[in-house]
């Protein structure tokens, strides 16, 4: 597919995220839902951690969580329900 725009891009990329409120992530999370914190060390330290995330900065977020990769986490399975906080 071919963008006019990066707005353009981003718009068609954005179109299929749902973005959820902090009560409705709480209520994912119990759920059963993974939250990934994909903020950098020097953010998380500045505003502090979330309890219970699981730490993944962005630029490892694909090969940790694709389920076929050598390099994923336990936990990465393709019918896990996953909330990234950024």
């Amino acid at each position: 597919m071919t963008f006019a725009t990066v707005e353009a891009m981003v718009d068609a990329a954005r179109a299929d995220l749902v973005r959820l409120t902090p009560q409705q992530a709480q209520h994912e999370v119990r759920a059963g839902a993974l939250l990934v914190d994909i903020r950098p060390e020097w953010q998380r330290s500045a505003d502090r951690e979330i309890p219970g995330a699981i730490v993944i900065e962005r630029n490892h977020l694909e090969w940790r969580l694709h389920p076929r990769s050598d390099a994923r986490l336990p936990m990465a399975s393709a019918d896990a329900r996953w909330i990234v906080y950024c």
